[in-house]
């Protein structure tokens, strides 16, 4: 007859190395906002002063022109709400704000002309 091992009735327990885990650095698309870059366009001169003149007119039209949409549009709003509520001091004051805003835009276009 074959001999029987004995087999303790309390197991022993495998030896588990301890590994500190690597940290793995992955590239995972940050929540950090990217620098805008500023337009580096160049306009030409007469380009340059018919967007003066038409945002000195109807701010927003001009800015709209040279294709600078998202601040065309709130020009042109900010002076059409201004216009609709004329008779009240919230009114001018928005008016004024779309008015100043696209002569801003407009010298900033004339600096850049060529």
């Amino acid at each position: 007859m074959a001999a029987k091992k004995r087999v303790s009735k309390t197991r022993a327990k495998p030896q588990v190395k301890k590994v500190k885990a690597k940290t793995v650095k992955k590239k995972v698309a940050s929540s950090k906002p990217k620098k805008v870059q500023r337009s580096t366009r160049k306009y030409p001169t007469g380009l340059a002063v018919l967007v003066f003149i038409l945002n000195l007119f109807i701010p927003g039209l001009g800015s709209l022109m040279i294709r600078k949409t998202r601040v065309g549009f709130g020009q042109l709003a900010l002076f059409i709400i201004g216009i609709l509520l004329l008779g009240q001091v919230i009114g001018i004051a928005l008016w004024a704000c779309g008015w100043i805003w696209a002569l801003v835009t407009s010298i900033q276009v004339l600096k850049k002309a060529v």
